[in-house]
């Protein structure tokens, strides 16, 4: 009799999942859908109150004017960000790994007794190096 009672929420989840695992691009695009619209909301309610005169902004100009206000804000949050990035990545791949893990353990001498049990510096600076380049 208890089995019974398991069944139904049981294929429910698994209803659910099979949907979500089939139809993932329109889950994510609906995900996507969702975050935009919470976000640009408070937008909407803003245009909305603004009058020409007697007359509020029609809903078809106050979307046109959310959906342009959220392409300059990322417009302008990618100008902000994106060359620092790219700063960034340049000069990390001017890094010479060895260098900076010598560095290091001279800066911090307890640090260096600590990672001598693991090999020696060279044995240690070419699995980081070797890891970073990986991972590039």
């Amino acid at each position: 009799m208890k089995f019974k009672s398991y069944i139904i929420p049981v294929l429910s989840v698994l209803a659910i999942i099979g949907f979500v695992w089939i139809f993932t691009k329109v889950v994510i695009y609906l995900l996507i859908a969702s975050i935009l619209t919470l976000l640009c909301k408070p937008l909407v309610k803003i245009y909305s109150k603004i009058k020409i005169g007697k007359f509020h902004l029609p809903l078809t100009v106050v979307s046109l004017m959310t959906i342009l206000t959220a392409i300059a804000g990322v417009v302008f949050l990618s100008s902000l960000f994106l060359p620092v990035l790219v700063n960034e990545i340049k000069f990390l791949s001017t890094l010479n790994f060895n260098d900076v893990f010598a560095d290091i353990l001279n800066q911090f001498p307890r640090l260096k007794s600590l990672a001598l049990n693991f090999g020696t510096e060279k044995e240690i600076a070419d699995a980081i190096t070797l890891q970073a380049t990986e991972a590039l």
